[in-house]
């Protein structure tokens, strides 16, 4: 024990001071009114801003559906006039109705103006240039007001109009006017118009000519069978009737709605503004645009919509991403929305729908509650900061207790006065932390007479070496392994005792070490014992560091392994031996070593592997892999197999396969091996690798000539044709595939006729000529790959169709001679024809289980026969079903 007293605990280091210190009650306090003021000043803020999308949601909703109420509206008010011109043309087309009969066109007229108060006009042009109508009168005309009159040319063509006032059934009973100048239609600008589009169309929005409205009017050119224009209709509808209707929405105290074309001229206005003037001078009416109106809405919004460089110049189609166009306007003061949405589904009228929509209709009581609630707030911050600073107060004075009696404890003083609290959790942690004090007290005590009891019995040596180089305790392991006493120890360094080439060789590790760069390092190195010899020990060494991280002393383990290094000088000079006996022998022996992490590491391998691969051993060792790299890509799949399989089955691995080598060279390779499984989970691969590319060329010569001398054996000598015993293997086959597939097989037999006289008249080496000239025609004929031609012997030949119906067998015939004919072998001593031919044999049949291929050829023999007594170059056939 008496070294122990050389250590000393580091002496606990002050912490590191914070840029400021903050008083216990600041820091309780602080963070949770700065936590509050925070979350009230974000609640009040959430709910202000939702209060005012909330609000601004519900305007625009609002402005919307204004917009698409009067979108509705419009579409519904403007679609009488094309109606009724396409409901009169129909009526027309279909000869119920005549231009040529002007009163009954005029009533019906008279009529439609009677069902669709919003009409004003309703007129038909002729071709002709006549004009016939219905007109509703007002105090500016002649008539009655309410009352409607009719109006026509008496005759088809151009005239002056007679104005005429109706009974109550639409007919005339009094001629109220006739207009002094001649009218003709045809000049008209609405008939030029309408005639021109060729289609239905809308005129401009005009200034009526008797009453000071606006008014528009719809056009429908009228053809003939023959596309010749029969006239043009007409229908003019009042728009005052829009400014009414768009009085009647509500849209607040301050809104409006409006609607313009999109050159600025106004249409409608539903606070009453005036939408054209009279001029003193003339007495015409002039449309007003937005900014020459009398509102100050339209007067300020018309800069930002009616220019060329407006968001609405270059519109886009409309569409419900698109429109409605939102748009903020300020006006003395107060705060708009402007929203703008085109006229849809209208073909000819381009109009914009305009509301206009006051901030302060919608926000009025938003902002008396907004009042209330930042009042709220504040009321409800003053009262947190109350109970925080009294919370703060409540607690921070027992906890400043524990704090004097931890420094207390810091400084080894651990008997600690009793904290009186009325806080059950802070009374129980200072009942705790006195009894943590004198827990920590013995517990010192414990692990100092602990750690020398580890220390002294260890089994291997141990030491401890303070940052001046100096030794300041040992066990008694380390002395005895080095022959001297602890004391004798104490008083030396460890550069003493240590090997000096070991010593140097360790330096900068210790550096290393006291620099943090590692926490601890191991290394075998070599002492001198007191004797004079060398002993081996594995040494380890970490560093003590106290809690400023500063280094304190070093601490060391030395194990005794001059036993294992004895050992492993004797394995290493059987390795060499093995190793040159191994390079004797002309094969790559290795041992391959699979890790549990699935990594493959050579353990053994000769020098022959650079003889069969062409890349050095070095290569090899570092990478194991190489292996899979040098395979042949057709071969890979096969040895992967193969190497699975003896895995699993634990069989030794045999496989023959090729490699490419950097050079460019194809080997084959033989290799051997079989596995064996160390206790820690790892399995080696012990076996020989051998070049047999010698072997497999050989091998490769002797099939080669085997496939030659089979090839042979089927092959007919003279003609190249199958033999008669690649005939009868082959049918027997074609006859069992039939079967199975219950499909048709025919069978042709051939003959050349009088190829005996043949032979007698031009020799037999012609005759040979010739049996390979008919040869080469069968050939030429019969292509499918499944179709077998042979010489069945003599002059004779067969043909094996698999697949193929009776009507196919003639038709392959049929070719057969045509392609003979062709050829025009001759044979001058035929008694049938003066060139070579041929009789046939065919038999087509289903084979059945009891049929067999004999019985088959005995049959087509029979018709081959038949054929030549019928006077031959022809076929003789049957088919068998």
């Amino acid at each position: 024990m008496n070294q122990f007293k050389r250590l000393r605990r580091p002496s606990p280091s002050a912490a590191p001071q914070p840029p400021f210190k903050v008083p216990l009650r600041a820091a309780l306090t602080i963070p949770f009114f700065a936590q509050l003021v925070l979350i009230v000043s974000v609640v009040g803020y959430v709910s202000f801003r939702n209060g005012k999308s909330a609000a601004d949601a519900i305007m625009r909703d609002f402005g919307k559906n204004t917009a698409d109420t009067v979108d509705e509206h419009l579409r519904s008010y403007l679609q009488t006039p094309p109606h009724i011109n396409l409901v009169t043309q129909g009526l027309i087309t279909q000869e119920l109705l005549s231009t040529e009969e002007p009163d009954r066109l005029s009533q019906y007229f008279w009529q439609q103006l009677h069902h669709h108060e919003s009409l004003r006009f309703l007129y038909l042009g002729t071709a002709q240039g006549g004009y016939i109508g219905a007109t509703r009168e007002s105090e500016a005309t002649i008539g009655l007001p309410g009352t409607v009159s009719v109006d026509l040319t008496p005759t088809l063509g151009a005239g002056l109009i007679h104005t005429y006032r109706t009974d109550d059934q639409g007919q005339p009973i009094e001629l109220l006017q006739v207009i002094e100048s001649p009218y003709d239609a045809r000049q008209r600008p609405w008939f030029q118009a309408a005639v021109a589009d060729a289609k239905a169309s809308w005129s401009e929005v005009f200034a009526s000519f008797y009453d000071p409205i606006l008014g528009i009017a719809a056009y429908q050119p009228m053809y003939g069978e023959g596309e010749e224009l029969l006239g043009v209709l007409g229908a003019e509808l009042d728009l005052a009737h829009l400014s009414t209707y768009l009085n009647s929405l509500a849209v607040g105290a301050s809104g409006a709605v409006f609607l313009a074309e999109p050159n600025g001229l106004l249409v409608a206005a539903s606070d009453g503004t005036p939408l054209f003037t009279q001029d003193a001078t003339t007495e015409e009416l002039q449309r007003l645009t937005a900014a020459q109106s009398q509102s100050s809405l339209l007067q300020a919004i018309a800069p930002q919509l009616f220019v060329t460089e407006s968001p609405l110049a270059n519109r886009p189609p409309p569409s419900p991403d698109a429109w409605p166009l939102v748009m903020p306007l300020r006006v003395e003061g107060q705060v708009y929305s402007v929203y703008v949405q085109p006229l849809a589904d209208m073909p000819g009228l381009d109009w914009w729908v305009i509301v206009i929509l006051a901030e302060s209709d919608f926000l009025a009581d938003f902002r008396v509650n907004a009042g209330y609630t930042v009042l709220l707030c504040v009321l409800i911050v003053l009262l947190a900061l109350w109970f925080t600073l009294w919370i703060a107060h409540w607690l921070s004075a027992p906890i400043h207790a524990l704090n004097q009696a931890s420094q207390s404890v810091t400084n080894e003083q651990f008997e600690l006065p009793t904290i009186h609290t009325p806080i059950q959790e802070l009374a129980e942690l200072s009942q705790r932390f006195q009894q943590m004090a004198v827990a920590v007290d013995t517990s010192l005590e414990d692990l100092r007479d602990r750690f020398h009891a580890a220390f002294e019995s260890a089994a291997v040596g141990m030491a401890l070496v303070d940052m001046t180089g100096q030794t300041i305790a040992v066990n008694e392991a380390l002395a005895e392994m080095l022959g001297y006493t602890s004391a004798e120890l104490l008083n030396m360094k460890p550069q003493d005792i240590v090997h000096p080439e070991d010593w140097l060789r360790t330096a900068p590790f210790r550096e290393q070490l006291q620099q943090g760069e590692i926490q601890t390092y191991s290394l075998e190195r070599r002492y001198c014992h007191r004797q004079g010899y060398i002993v081996w020990g594995l040494f380890h060494m970490s560093l003590v560091r106290d809690r400023r991280h500063q280094p304190v002393y070093f601490f060391s383990q030395v194990q005794d392994i001059t036993a294992r290094k004895a050992t492993e000088l004797a394995l290493q000079n059987t390795t060499q031996r093995l190793e040159a006996w191994a390079n004797t022998i002309p094969g790559h022996i290795f041992s391959l070593r699979i890790q549990p992490d699935g990594e493959h590491v050579f353990d053994y391998s000769n020098h022959y592997i650079e003889v069969i691969t062409e890349i050095p051993r070095e290569q090899w060792l570092a990478n194991p892999d190489l292996a899979r790299v040098l395979i042949h890509p057709e071969d890979l799949a096969d040895y992967e197999a193969a190497l699975v399989r003896s895995r699993e089955t634990q069989q030794p691995f045999e496989h023959e396969w090729r490699i490419i080598t950097p050079s460019g060279k194809l080997k084959w390779v033989q290799g051997k091996s079989h596995l064996s499984q160390h206790q820690n989970g790892e399995k080696v691969w012990h076996g020989i690798l051998m070049d047999i590319t010698a072997r497999k060329q050989l091998e490769s010569q002797l099939q080669a000539s085997n496939q030659e001398l089979e090839h042979l054996a089927h092959l007919d000598g003279l003609t190249q044709l199958a033999n008669r015993r690649r005939f009868d293997d082959y049918l027997a086959q074609v006859w069992k595939l039939m079967q199975r597939d219950q499909n048709w097989l025919s069978l042709v037999m051939i003959d050349v006729d009088y190829f005996k006289r043949y032979n007698d008249y031009y020799g037999h080496p012609q005759g040979d000529r010739c049996l390979q000239a008919v040869a080469q025609v069968l050939q030429q004929t019969v292509q499918r790959s499944g179709d077998l031609v042979a010489r069945y012997g003599g002059e004779e030949f067969v043909l094996v169709l698999p697949y193929t119906h009776e009507t196919g067998a003639t038709a392959l015939v049929q070719q057969i001679q045509q392609r003979l004919q062709a050829r025009a072998l001759p044979h001058e001593d035929s008694p049938i024809a003066p060139q070579i031919t041929l009789s046939f044999g065919i038999v087509t049949c289903q084979p059945a289980r009891h049929d067999t291929p004999t019985e088959l050829v005995q049959r087509v023999d029979q018709l081959l026969y038949k054929a030549k007594h019928q006077g031959r170059n022809c076929w003789v056939q049957m088919s068998l079903s």
